[in-house]
């Protein structure tokens, strides 16, 4: 069992495993504490990952750290992730070279007092449009767009001359 990465900042360990990823194997196995294991799959473009954030929902705080890999994994690989004990939704996101590349359903899950757990997750392309703005790239402000107020809105209507208003007769 080869760990690539491992982070313990906020409570939540997430190592990422390479095992040959055999259906059986638990990359939990050895641990005493509260552990997930799960296995990630690619689908639809989504093939490889240098990073992954866990997003694990608790009524308290969300906690989201984001875990470089060490090197590019291609999936499907295991993680371990060290559950803090009690209810939580988890989902995952990956990235490769910085972008976000996969997206997972949410899952919800109930672990404690050093139980063990596995789940698979498959992470999709992200839907277009979702990606946030890269505010650092440059925009061409060289030209700006016409502020002139168009033609029909510069002379008000003629409200002098009130409309017939009778009532119609049976």
């Amino acid at each position: 069992m080869k760990t690539l990465a491992t982070l313990a900042a906020t409570g939540l360990l997430i190592s990422s495993v390479l095992s040959g990823c055999s259906e059986d194997s638990d990359a939990c196995e050895g641990r005493a504490e509260t552990c997930l294991s799960l296995t990630l799959f690619g689908s639809d473009g989504v093939s490889a990952a240098d990073q992954l954030r866990m997003m694990l929902l608790r009524k308290e705080q969300p906690l989201s750290p984001m875990t470089p890999l060490g090197s590019v994994q291609d999936f499907p690989f295991k993680v371990a992730v060290l559950w803090p004990d009690g209810p939580a939704n988890l989902s995952v996101r990956s990235s490769l070279g910085g972008m976000l590349n996969g997206v997972s359903a949410e899952i919800s899950l109930d672990l404690r007092n050093g139980q063990h757990a596995q789940r698979k997750l498959t992470l999709y392309p992200p839907l277009p449009g979702s990606q946030p703005t890269d505010m650092a790239r440059p925009r061409d402000m060289t030209t700006l767009p016409d502020m002139a107020v168009p033609p029909d809105l510069t002379v008000p209507p003629d409200l002098t001359v009130l409309p017939d208003l009778t009532m119609p007769t049976d």
